[in-house]
């Protein structure tokens, strides 16, 4: 007669079908450990029950397809935190496993593409978080990296763009005219998106403008009308904005006209005061004659 074993050596024996079917119920403890994302604990299981069931083919089908099918949510997983080289691999092992899957296959596809990229994808995504929470000197770093020959290299220029924009604009906020004109400069060379180009365009003008405004009005606070009409002068050479050399023109136009007002009234102040000085000299030679006469 049998006996029951310690080491359940002989339980197939004394169970069974009804050990087949306990073994096979540890599949259903591997898919628990899936939803856990226990991946190393399935595998385990499944190697387990693979070695107790060797002799069963059916049962051995059963367990290749749920290996595939934990091959299958473990490269998806894997994909979900960018590690596309191994997500690659366990997604061939569930094609192989399970051929006629069009959702694996679809996996094996898309990781092909992504594996070759992983490096550049998780720079992105860095920039991506950066930027987000408005890190734009770190945004401009990491999204630096990505190779020119990345498929995903435009979507890192356009982050690049974006965050030397408001960057720009930060620097603009606090008077910082030459940093933030920089940073605009810096967006539009990055940029190849009609509409962005637009935007980024005029709000070059706008600080480009109010960069010579500033100078313009501490030239005025000095009264030194020579060095405002300089700089004006110097800005509509260098401008090819028409809209803007009409500004310039004018303020131009303003400054020569306040340099005439300070020229007169310098000249009529020196006129008084020449005036004020013979009368002074005047006094003194009749004050001289009076006492000449006593």
């Amino acid at each position: 007669a049998l006996a029951w074993n310690v080491a359940n050596e002989n339980a197939k024996q004394l169970l069974g079908d009804a050990h087949k079917v306990i073994v096979m119920k540890q599949l259903d403890r591997a898919v628990e450990c899936v939803e856990r994302e226990d991946f190393s604990a399935a595998y385990d299981i499944l190697e387990a029950v693979g070695e107790q069931l060797s002799d069963d083919e059916a049962a051995q089908r059963q367990v290749s397809e749920t290996r595939g099918f934990i091959c299958f949510r473990h490269a998806d997983t894997l994909a979900k935190d960018g590690q596309f080289v191994k997500a690659l691999e366990r997604a061939k092992e569930a094609e192989k496993l399970i051929p006629d899957q069009p959702v694996i296959k679809q996996l094996v596809k898309e990781m092909a593409e992504y594996a070759p990229e992983e490096d550049n994808i998780r720079h992105l995504k860095s920039a991506r978080q950066a930027y987000e929470r408005k890190q734009y000197d770190q945004t401009i770093r990491s999204a630096s990296k990505l190779s020119s020959k990345s498929k995903f290299h435009g979507d890192a220029c356009r982050l690049q763009s974006a965050a030397y924009f408001h960057r720009g604009i930060d620097s603009a906020n606090q008077q910082h005219f030459d940093q933030a004109i920089s940073d605009i400069e810096d967006a539009l060379r990055l940029s190849d998106h009609p509409e962005d180009r637009k935007v980024i365009s005029q709000q070059l003008d706008v600080l480009q403008q109010a960069q010579i405004a500033n100078k313009v009005n501490q030239a005025f606070k000095n009264q030194n009308w020579r060095e405002a009409e300089k700089i004006l002068r110097g800005e509509l050479k260098k401008s090819h904005s028409q809209k803007l050399k009409k500004q310039l023109e004018s303020e131009l136009a303003m400054t020569l006209n306040a340099r005439a007002v300070g020229l007169l009234n310098a000249t009529t102040e020196t006129e008084k005061m020449f005036g004020e000085a013979i009368n002074e000299i005047m006094n003194i030679v009749q004050q001289q004659s009076g006492v000449t006469r006593r």
